[in-house]
C-alpha cells in the first residue's frame, strides 16, 4: 500500500516539476531573429508585434499610432542596416587614402537610429521606465505562482 503511494508521489512531483519548467521556459524571452541574421528582419512581422503588444499592455491602440509604430519600424530598419554594413566594412575604416583612420560614418548614423528608436518607444510607453511610470506591473515569479495556486489543484492521471 505504501510502496503505491510512494510511487504515485513521485509521478506526480516528477509532473510538477515538469509543469514548472515549462512555465519558467516561458518566462524567457526569444532572441530576435535579426540578431544573428540582418535579412530575417520583418517589417510587417514588427509592426504587429509591436500593435498587438500596446493592445494587450494598455488595453487600446488608436489609429494613429500606426505612425509611430511605422517609424519604430523604420527606425530600427535602419539600425540593422547599418550594424550589417558595419560588419563588413568594419567600425574604423581609413580615409586619404590609407593615411588616416577613423570612425566609420554608418556607426553615427546607426547611433542616431538607436536614439530616435528610443525616443519612440518613449512616446509609445513600451520601455520598462516608462510602464513602471504608468502603473504597468511586470509578472514576477510570486504572481505565476499565485496564478497557479489560483487555477486550483492539480489532478494528474
Amino acid at each position: 500500500m505504501y510502496d503505491n503511494l510512494i510511487a504515485e508521489l513521485k509521478t506526480k512531483e516528477e509532473k510538477r516539476k515538469k509543469v514548472e519548467n515549462e512555465v519558467s521556459s516561458k518566462k524567457c524571452i526569444s532572441v530576435a531573429e535579426w540578431i544573428k541574421n540582418p535579412d530575417n528582419f520583418n517589417k510587417e512581422y514588427f509592426f504587429k508585434e509591436i500593435s498587438s503588444y500596446l493592445y494587450t499592455t494598455y488595453n487600446n491602440c488608436t489609429d494613429i499610432d500606426r505612425h509611430l509604430i511605422a517609424m519604430l519600424a523604420d527606425t530600427i530598419e535602419t539600425y540593422i542596416q547599418c550594424r550589417k554594413i558595419l560588419n563588413v566594412e568594419g567600425y574604423v575604416i581609413d580615409f586619404n587614402d590609407g593615411k588616416t583612420s577613423g570612425t566609420n560614418p554608418i556607426y553615427k548614423t546607426m547611433d542616431n537610429a538607436l536614439s530616435n528608436y528610443l525616443l519612440i518607444l518613449n512616446e509609445l510607453q513600451i520601455t520598462p521606465k516608462a510602464r513602471i511610470k504608468n502603473g504597468i506591473k511586470e509578472p514576477t515569479e510570486m504572481d505565476l505562482n499565485i496564478a497557479r495556486l489560483m487555477r486550483g489543484p492539480e489532478v494528474y492521471k
